[in-house]
């Protein structure tokens, strides 16, 4: 996973045997405000119990737990898991190079698996937890110490870092060609 310079989310993902792109942004100010407590009391609870460097592995599950004792997963569930797959994209080759899908679409359509997703959903929510209570700063100053999850820092753009995958041959994409 990379991190940009706007601290939008980018990495290689596997997703069918298939080495694939995810690229997810961070909530805005406002949805954070929508949905601050939750939020507060997952991050909490992972740096509490000292589990922040499992952080990617569980933050969807303790985000779930915490709005649960809150009786709000229903509200966390439609609006900000929405949200946060609304601004997360998949890459994924195909005959045409590389596709842009929105996640939820690549789930939708089967492109990610129940595990991939649980994988994706974990990381992408350690990162919107993580930039949403810290900050822009505290954020790029923990990063090495999660580079154990692949995570580093690119200052790229989203289209910069779509464009600098590699392009896809003939032979790239269709040995495992993704039908989308």
């Amino acid at each position: 996973m990379i991190i940009s310079k706007s601290l939008n989310l980018m990495g290689e993902v596997e997703l069918g045997g298939v080495k694939a792109h995810i690229h997810c942004t961070p909530i805005s100010s406002a949805v954070f405000e929508q949905y601050f407590e939750p939020m507060s009391l997952a991050f909490a609870k992972l740096h509490q119990r000292g589990l922040a460097g499992l952080g990617p592995k569980i933050a969807y599950l303790m985000l779930k737990k915490a709005a649960e004792q809150l009786g709000e997963w229903e509200l966390i569930k439609d609006g900000l898991l929405a949200e946060i797959r609304r601004l997360t994209n998949v890459l994924l080759p195909s005959h045409g190079g590389w596709e842009k899908l929105p996640y939820e679409t690549a789930i939708n359509r089967k492109k990610i698996n129940d595990e991939e997703q649980a994988e994706i959903d974990g990381v992408v929510v350690f990162f919107i937890l993580s930039f949403a209570i810290m900050g822009k700063k505290q954020v790029i100053a923990i990063l090495p110490a999660i580079q154990g999850w692949g995570l580093q820092l690119e200052y790229l753009s989203y289209m910069e870092y779509a464009d600098s995958l590699q392009m896809l041959t003939g032979a790239d994409n269709s040995t495992n060609p993704v039908n989308i």
